[in-house]
């Protein structure tokens, strides 16, 4: 007996639905492979520090301008507390497991330096084009990630908490 019409157009809908959901919820292998040795460091690091960042280039910038991959720093912090701390990796994790649709602005506004006896880790984030660029010691070039914007919200409170400005 041939299917109806209706039964054909449930089922693509059904097998639609299912396939972005697996494809939403599943960590790509490029994100285990990069955010393992950076989240053991973020994770053992005796010392983090904030960076406030000016999403534009300036070809060349200023002299006295304090640089972070590129991007000129307009403030900068060391975050000692172990709770907000928590807070971030939870958060970058989490929107990094999600996942983003990323595009090709990259204007990161925050960026984040963490350093062990054994190294240190970069990252360069922008959650307007949903994407994380990662500075491991032994990469030569940054492994960018994608990443969802719901992070944004915990990373701008922590920021301001530590009396850093965002850019607009």
């Amino acid at each position: 007996m041939p299917l109806s019409k209706r039964w054909i157009r449930r089922l693509a809908v059904g097998t639609a639905v299912l396939l972005a959901f697996l494809l939403y919820v599943k960590p790509s292998r490029r994100f285990l492979d990069v955010t393992g040795p950076a989240s053991a460091i973020l994770a053992e690091a005796e010392s983090w520090t904030l960076f406030a960042l000016d999403p534009g280039i300036e070809d060349p910038p200023p002299k006295d301008a304090s640089i972070f991959h590129g991007h000129r720093v307009l403030g900068k912090t060391t975050l000692d507390d172990p709770s907000k701390r928590a807070d971030l990796t939870y958060a970058l994790n989490w929107a990094i497991f999600r996942g983003g649709m990323s595009v090709f602005c990259f204007n990161p506004r925050h960026g984040i330096r963490a350093e062990t006896s054994a190294g240190a880790v970069d990252l360069v984030i922008c959650f307007e084009c949903e994407e994380v660029h990662v500075y491991l010691p032994a990469a030569g070039q940054p492994q960018e990630v994608d990443i969802a914007p719901s992070a944004s919200v915990t990373f701008n409170r922590i920021f301001r908490d530590a009396g850093l400005a965002i850019a607009r």
